[in-house]
C-alpha cells in the first residue's frame, strides 16, 4: 500500500529519511486534521514524541553508518 502519490521505492533511504516521510504522513493524515480539537498538553506530547522519533532516527542512522563502514579491532576496547 502506497500512501503517497509520488511514492518511489528506494532501498537506500536512510533512517532519517524514512522517519521524516513517516512523520510527514502522520502529520497530514492524523495530526493536522485533529489540531483544532487538541489541547495544549496534547500538542506538547505530540511534539515530544516527534523529537524522540527524530533522535531515534539519528541514532539508527549513525549505527547504519558504522555497520556499513565496518568496525576496526580498536572499536572493541
Amino acid at each position: 500500500m502506497n500512501i503517497n502519490d509520488d511514492y518511489q521505492e528506494d532501498d537506500n533511504l536512510s533512517a532519517i529519511e524514512l522517519n521524516d516521510a513517516c512523520m510527514d504522513a502522520l502529520f497530514h493524515m492524523v495530526i493536522d486534521p485533529m489540531q483544532d480539537s487538541l489541547h495544549d498538553e496534547d500538542l506538547s506530547r505530540v511534539l515530544s514524541i516527534g523529537a524522540i522519533f527524530k533522535e531515534l532516527a539519528k541514532k539508527a542512522h549513525a549505527y547504519d553508518q558504522l555497520s556499513s563502514e565496518g568496525l576496526s579491532d580498536l572499536s572493541r576496547n
